[in-house]
């Protein structure tokens, strides 16, 4: 297995040694629907998440423009099997069960 290539410091990425698995690339934003995200209670989650489950990744804190509400912006790289896994796997890591929307 080779590193991933598309990192100019290839060095830093463990190998793709895991066949079964394919190394993504998410952009991910966390936004309530009408009002400021609660960032001190999701924020901890997504860093224990990054720190225990991806290659690597970051959050930040975003005010956004048309409603002016707080929300998280970030990247994940992750080895997962299909791409459809990181939305449910985003979702309990926020503990949110589906009646939020």
């Amino acid at each position: 297995a080779q590193p991933y290539s598309g990192n100019p410091d290839a060095s830093t990425v463990p190998p793709i040694t895991d066949s079964d698995k394919t190394l993504f690339a998410f952009s991910i934003t966390v936004a309530a629907t009408t009002t400021d995200l609660d960032v001190n209670v999701y924020l901890p989650r997504l860093d224990r998440f990054l720190n225990n489950r991806s290659i690597r990744g970051s959050f930040s804190v975003e005010r956004g423009g048309a409603f002016n509400n707080l929300h998280l912006q970030g990247v994940c790289e992750i080895m997962l099997t299909t791409g459809k896994e990181m939305k449910a796997m985003i979702k309990k890591v926020l503990g949110w069960n589906g009646k939020q929307f």
